[in-house]
């Protein structure tokens, strides 16, 4: 069964199991994705993590609202990127606005020295 996942969607994804500094356990993690290129049943997402003090140049800062769903202030982690198996996506928990979907394109470009 295909699940229906979106561009900017935030997901709680298991990222269990990991290996070394990999981000590890059940977190929400936003679909950066093309929703066009989906040869595979497989997405690119960004976890989302606690906000932490200092945050680093490669997060990006998002506060809780009621269209993300998240519990807190927190930090996108582009430094973590990855490709997922559609089957680690465990349920839809919000959305990321347009400012902040712009915000951390830009950064993931920084991270992968396209800019």
């Amino acid at each position: 069964m295909t699940i229906d996942m979106k561009t900017g969607e935030i997901w709680l994804v298991n990222f269990t199991p990991s290996i070394g500094d990999e981000i590890t356990k059940t977190r929400p993690a936003v679909i950066i994705s093309n929703d066009e290129i989906s040869g595979l049943d497989l997405r690119i997402v960004v976890p989302i993590t606690s906000e932490r003090k200092p945050a680093r140049s490669w997060h990006v800062k998002v506060k809780s609202t009621a269209s993300n769903s998240l519990k807190k202030d927190s930090l996108i982690d582009t430094f973590q990127l990855k490709s997922v198996s559609s089957q680690r996506f465990i349920r839809k928990i919000g959305v990321l606005s347009q400012k902040e979907m712009d915000d951390l394109k830009v950064t993931v470009a920084e991270v992968l020295d396209l800019l």
